[in-house]
């Protein structure tokens, strides 16, 4: 006959010794002299289920940040070159297209990508009449305001000095002969997204004859 469950406060069954408390078996059977080791199995099963767990979350985040990498490699990975008659070049990724207007050129998302058309990398050549530096007319007549643009800090790009504001989203450099000055803006789309990186491209790899 089976013998009732009973809580293990301080109770013995056939000499196997004090049971755990809060413990349930059925006293004088067979499963309280192989409680104890189906308890340590019981951790070990424990520890292998959370190992395969981890193991397997952590292969699926591997697999999406190779995903991710593919992603951006296939993005990356291909560059077309763009050369002005006005004596610079830069490289673009080839998911761009470009528009050239002579002194203005643009940049923006072709259709076949998941990027906002709306979202635009602007180029414009304007003549540096006043012969100033990229500085002083982003100061002056450019309409730079902290308020608006946040901080700016000076580079060099191919050899000539150079000024963005916070994050690169304008950078402002005079021709080396300084009868031009181009201005390169990030427009966002409408719902704010930008093209950051495409940016990052573009004033990485422009050169001056």
């Amino acid at each position: 006959m089976i013998k009732p469950a009973c809580s293990v406060d301080s109770i013995s069954c056939f000499g196997v010794g004090k049971l755990q408390k809060n413990k349930f078996f059925v006293c004088g059977s067979p499963f309280s002299y192989f409680y104890p080791k189906i308890e340590r199995m019981n951790k070990w099963l424990k520890i292998v289920i959370l190992g395969s767990i981890l193991l397997g979350v952590g292969f699926i985040l591997f697999k999406g940040a190779l995903d991710g990498s593919a992603s951006s490699s296939e993005h990356g990975d291909t560059f077309e070159t763009y050369h002005s008659e006005f004596g610079f070049s830069f490289d673009y990724p080839s998911y761009l297209e470009v528009l050239d207007f002579g002194r203005w050129i643009t940049l923006s998302p072709s259709g076949d990508t998941e990027l906002n058309e709306r979202a635009q990398i602007i180029l414009s050549l304007g003549l540096n009449d006043e012969e100033s530096t990229a500085e002083e007319w982003l100061l002056g007549d450019g309409g730079y305001s902290h308020k608006n643009y946040g901080d700016y800090y000076k580079i060099t790009i191919s050899g000539q000095n150079a000024v963005y504001t916070d994050g690169g989203m304008w950078v402002v450099v005079n021709t080396p002969d300084n009868n031009y000055r181009l201005s390169i803006a990030d427009i966002p789309a409408e719902d704010g997204s930008r093209l950051f990186s495409e940016m990052g491209h573009v004033v990485e790899s422009l050169r001056f004859k």
